[in-house]
Formats: structure tokens, sequence, C-alpha cells
């Protein structure tokens, strides 16, 4: 009995650790680029699925957001202009659409 037990208890351990791991991969993941918008035209803000590019902050609204869109149909979004203006100085490419 005294040797099972240690045996038992890891792989419980084990068996917790896969349990944990496995209900985060369920998790639906935030969208922070959107990619394929060849329309160029801002993508509809769906409360809680878009994080901001910049900060990180989740985009509960449209309200005061924004959204960049480059040539090759990546959009990227904000929660507000300031973050938007603080990203943009921190890029390479300078070419690209902005909705407010």
């Amino acid at each position: 009995m005294k040797k099972i037990l240690p045996s038992l208890t890891l792989i419980a351990i084990i068996a917790i650790i896969i349990i944990i791991f496995l209900s985060m991969s369920n998790k639906k993941q935030m969208t922070v680029i959107q990619t394929g918008n060849n329309t160029f035209q801002p993508i509809q803000i769906i409360p809680n699925h878009f994080q901001d590019t910049q900060c990180g902050m989740t985009l509960v609204s449209d309200k005061h957001s924004a959204q960049a869109i480059s040539p090759d149909g990546k959009t990227w979004f904000f929660d507000d202009v300031g973050c938007l203006a603080l990203w943009y100085n921190n890029i390479k490419f300078q070419k690209f659409k902005i909705y407010v």
C-alpha cells in the first residue's frame, strides 16, 4: 500500500495538469490582428472579441475605437485614438487606411 500511494498521487497530479491545459485550449482567443480584409472597410466591432493592438485592452464597444488597415488586408484594432497614435509612431510602414 505504501508503494502504490506515491504512484497514485503522481498520476493524479499529472491528470490535473492535463485537464487544466485542455480547458485552457478550449477558450476562444481574442483577435488582435485580422487578416483578409481585402475590401479595406472597417470591421464591425463585436464586444469582447477584439483586443487593442497597442495596450491589450478588450474592445467592449465601437465608441472611441479605431482600426488601421494595411494594403495587404491586415486590420489592427484600438480601443481609442491615443493607442492608434502610439502604435503609428512605432511601426515601420506608414501607408494604410484609418477608421475612427
